[in-house]
């Protein structure tokens, strides 16, 4: 009798993780968590204790998360304007998904990124957009992926290729984080 009350206790238990992150993340939107934050704590876990949160969070620490303020904004997606981390990750994807060229970050990913590509491939063609807003953090004026790395290589590679660039705007939706330091918003990403 008592495993019938399993699946509520491990519901309550993924709740209370939920609240705790979003109490620990007051400047986080909802729909962050929503699209990307609360996949990561069912995967993960709660509290961020583990080499598999310090990738999710970047490799930065939970203060630098907390101070991010946030805005939804349509930004011009350049290439150049990415973290060279970013750019690896966006290069390593298309190499092993366009020209089956496996490596280390595709391994990484794992068999659900191919899926991914070829669903997002199809929303695409579709919807003439990317799903989702995209992620990102922003320092320094160089963009970094926090969630899209599989959406941002189908993009640059549409792009790229005279036979579809024109399925994708050059603006898309996305989330960006800015460390708060003082100066508005605003101010910062127009700079």
């Amino acid at each position: 009798m008592p495993i019938q009350f399993f699946p509520i206790l491990v519901r309550n238990k993924m709740a209370d993780h939920f609240l705790q992150a979003r109490q620990l993340l007051p400047n986080m939107p909802e729909e962050i968590f929503e699209l990307w934050f609360d996949g990561r704590i069912r995967s993960n876990r709660w509290p961020p204790q583990t080499d598999t949160w310090s990738a999710v969070l970047r490799y930065k620490p939970i203060g630098y998360w907390r101070r991010l303020e946030w805005s939804k904004q349509s930004l011009l997606l350049e290439y150049d304007r990415f973290s060279e981390a970013s750019r690896l990750i966006i290069d390593s994807l298309a190499a092993a998904y366009f020209h089956g060229k496996s490596n280390e970050i595709s391994e990484y990913m794992g068999n659900q990124s191919l899926e991914k590509f070829i669903s997002i491939l199809k929303y695409v063609e579709a919807n003439r957009r990317l799903p989702n807003p995209l992620i990102l953090l922003l320092d320094d004026n160089v963009f970094e992926i926090a969630d899209g790395s599989h959406r941002l290589t189908v993009f640059f590679k549409l792009l790229g290729d005279p036979k579809t660039q024109n399925l994708l705007e050059n603006h898309q939706l996305a989330w960006v984080g800015l460390p708060c330091v003082g100066v508005p918003f605003l101010t910062r990403l127009r700079t």
